[in-house]
């Protein structure tokens, strides 16, 4: 390398290797240099880096588009494997978005570039599975506009090839957790639908600031984006067009399926929205009316809400003008000074003419002629004949008559009312001053991680739920939250039930409601408050409040539960409601003893349904409870001549907890001949295969991998075939994969090549146990 490159400085690391500024000698350009992290003592782990920088190199060097780091050059020398890329002279989005939000005009700009860049990988097959603000560079060109570059396709490959046993032991799980789509976190394989929900969740803090999904550690982080907690967008900024917030909503869903399935598809969508002229805005949160309260940290900030927040135009960060003088989103005149005139002893009068009060003769012009001396004295005679007018003075005032007895008594009654006023204000303000220490006590010990019980009264409770409805800033609200969440309630009082009371308060505004059901019950986990949860799921007419309800209420539920979950897939029309009903119920089946029992019960719903969409579900329920009776029915589906209830029972057969569904689902691939339905029918037959009931049978496992291995037809097929077969690492894993080496796709070639090194590897480990 030293031929041709030259190393000017490192510029960073990152979890592959490390990035130098580069000077290329023969084209005379600078350029950044990736280098390999090396490791002396595990050879084998050098060699496996030293391929996944190859196949890195490789996959960008197909990538070729103005919004995707281009390569330039690969290679290896005495100091190991390095990658050329081209040299980027700009800022990652957390730097330009970490003072403001975006403004609707460049966040158009930023959605669809990352679109087009993302359209170009998906076309190749291609996952980046790390997208963040800080993979996000931003030039700016000549002409004052901004150009996106998605960086560091590192992690493309190995996403490709996560496995459950490769992630569940893995010391650093790959991205960032704020942008890790749920599957990421259930060890699933990902899928272009995965950067997307990554994606999203970039332009969610791009519009408001916030990451879309919270929590006090990584945990909580994880669980609020595998229970889907987040705030909509419209609800926060102001002033873009609602149909961007929905847009932006889409790309999150919680469920694959609920996303775009693609750039394309999402991209399209977009720029159809975008022809609209005059779009609905957004219109935020409303101010907050309530006290003023010192919050820790806050240095004596007011903790009331602001005005919904509006986005700030980018520009170049170091550029003349700072974030804080940025132009607002919506242009405001600023109010204009009036003119100040300064007084001076020199200043011109402006004098009226007056007119003469003597006749003028002849040619003489009292106007433009001054007053002779004779005049002047005529004028003073005349003035002295004028008659005198007598002074006049006036009469002394009556004396005031003496203040009845009656009005001193009213003035006296007034006085005394307007002292009891001023007590009674100050004893107020007193009480309000003990009440914003108490609270701000409360909201810093909530604030410590290592509190996780925070012992408090029913009168402390109070006043944070009072307090509640009034705090406009989110991160205020993250305090409540933290403070309720970890709230401990002295013997005999149940928080929960009180919590969830004040929340269905008719005046309470729709935000704080969800919020309290959402961040505050859901965490709190006390399935005592279920029954009262279902109940207001049922009663309520506000929208979205059901859905709110079932997401507090996942893993509270059990068997007795069961007929209720069954009534509200057969009778909402609202298939997000459907949705997350259909997830609770599936988690209460996974865990009960009596699934012959719930399995009757839902066949038993099945046949009285008629709405269609509730059979569906139904469907995919009975997979989760196995049974024969459920398997007949299943299986009836599956020759159904609706491709949707197709669809369902070849979904319903990925929850399968024995051999039965296997053998079912590789029955239905000899005869398939829908692509997506075969698609998503050998998704379920790897899913299931790979679960314990099969693996931990070697002999069972390896007739049924060969048999899963005879329908791998596509490319992609064969590529979920090595990875859900290499880390089994059985005997007979190493042979199957092995002829993968020779297969005409590269990508397939690849892989199988990753899995070889694989087992090397841990035959070597075994070998120096």
């Amino acid at each position: 390398m030293e031929d041709r490159y030259e190393i000017r400085g490192k510029i960073g690391a990152g979890g592959l290797g490390v990035v130098y500024r580069g000077f290329d000698v023969k084209m005379r350009r600078e350029v950044a240099i990736k280098r390999i992290l090396t490791n002396p003592d595990d050879p084998s782990i050098q060699e496996e880096a030293t391929k996944q920088l190859a196949a890195e190199a490789g996959a960008l060097a197909s990538l070729q588009h103005p919004h995707i780091v281009t390569v330039y050059d690969v290679g290896h020398d005495e100091d190991g494997p390095y990658v050329v890329m081209e040299l980027i002279n700009g800022y990652t989005l957390d730097d330009v978005i970490e003072a403001n939000p975006m403004t609707w005009d460049d966040f158009r700009e930023l959605a669809m570039q990352t679109q087009e860049a993302l359209i170009a990988a998906q076309e190749l097959n291609m996952i980046h599975s790390d997208l963040k603000p800080p993979n996000l560079m931003l030039t700016w060109l000549p002409s004052g506009k901004f150009q996106v570059k998605i960086v560091d396709f590192g992690l493309a490959m190995l996403a490709q090839n996560q496995n459950a046993e490769e992630l569940a032991t893995i010391d650093t799980v790959f991205g960032s957790v704020f942008f890790m789509p749920p599957e990421q976190f259930e060890r699933e394989v990902l899928d272009a639908r995965s950067d997307l929900y990554s994606m999203g969740c970039v332009y969610y803090q791009c519009l408001t600031g916030k990451y879309p999904f919270m929590g006090r550690d990584g945990e909580e982080v994880m669980n609020a984006h595998l229970k889907h907690t987040v705030t909509p967008i419209q609800d926060i900024r102001a002033d873009v067009p609602l149909w961007v917030c929905d847009w932006v909503m889409w790309q999150i869903n919680r469920e694959r399926e609920d996303r775009p399935q693609s750039s394309r598809e999402s991209l399209a969508v977009f720029l159809q929205n975008n022809h609209q002229s005059n779009p609905e805005l957004s219109k935020g949160r409303p101010p907050s009316k309530g006290p003023k309260l010192i919050l820790p940290g806050q240095n004596g900030e007011d903790a009331n809400a602001p005005e919904p927040i509006r986005g700030v135009k980018i520009k170049p960060p170091g550029d003349k003008e700072s974030v804080q003088d940025m132009a607002i989103f919506e242009d405001v005149p600023e109010e204009e000074d009036p003119p100040i005139v300064e007084e001076s002893s020199n200043q011109a009068v402006e004098v009226q003419p007056i007119s003469p009060s003597v006749e003028t003769t002849g040619s003489h012009d009292i106007a433009s002629s001054p007053l002779s001396s004779s005049t002047q004295q005529a004028t003073s005679q005349e003035s002295q004949e004028v008659e005198q007018v007598p002074t006049v003075i006036p009469l002394a005032k009556p004396p005031k008559p003496p203040m009845s007895a009656a009005a001193k008594g009213m003035i006296g009654a007034v006085l005394g009312i307007a002292i009891i006023i001023v007590v009674l204000m100050i004893s107020s303000q007193s009480k309000q001053n003990k009440a914003n220490e108490r609270l701000s006590v409360l909201l810093k010990e909530a604030a410590k991680a290592e509190v996780t019980e925070l012992p408090m009264t029913r009168s402390d409770l109070n006043l944070l739920l009072g307090n509640i409805a009034h705090t406009g800033a989110i991160e205020n609200r993250d305090a409540y939250y933290a403070a309720l969440i970890k709230a401990k309630a002295p013997d005999g009082v149940n928080f929960d039930i009180a919590i969830l009371n004040f929340a269905k308060e008719p005046n309470l505004r729709a935000e704080a409601r969800s919020n309290l059901i959402r961040h505050v019950i859901s965490f709190r986990e006390n399935p005592g408050v279920l029954p009262l949860l279902l109940n207001y799921a049922a009663e309520t007419t506000e929208e979205g409040v059901a859905i709110d309800c079932y997401r507090a209420a996942y893993g509270m539920g059990n068997d007795g539960h069961v007929m209720q979950y069954l009534d509200t897939i057969a009778t909402t029309e609202d298939l997000s409601l459907q949705r997350e009903v259909e997830r609770n119920l599936g988690h209460i089946i996974d865990n009960s003893l009596a699934r012959e029992s719930i399995s009757s019960k839902v066949l038993a719903a099945y046949e009285k349904s008629k709405d269609q969409t509730a059979k569906y579900a139904l469907i995919r329920i009975l997979g989760r409870c196995s049974t024969n009776e459920a398997l007949l029915q299943i299986s009836s589906a599956l020759e159904a001549e609706d491709i949707n209830t197709r669809r369902a029972a070849t979904k319903a057969l990925s929850e399968w907890k024995d051999i039965q569904g296997i053998e079912t689902l590789l029955t239905f691939l000899d005869k398939a001949t829908d692509p997506k339905l075969r698609e998503e029918a050998f998704d379920s037959v790897v899913k299931v295969g790979s679960q314990d009931f099969v693996t931990n049978d070697p002999a069972k496992a390896q007739e049924i991998w060969s048999r899963i291995k005879v329908q791998a037809r596509s490319p992609s097929e064969k590529r979920e075939v090595i990875n859900a077969v290499t880390p089994i690492n059985a005997p007979w894993s190493k042979p199957m994969i092995q002829p993968y080496l020779n297969d005409p796709d590269a990508e397939v070639k690849k892989l199988a090549e990753k899995a070889m090194a694989y087992f090397k590897r841990k035959e070597e480990e075994k070998s120096n146990e």
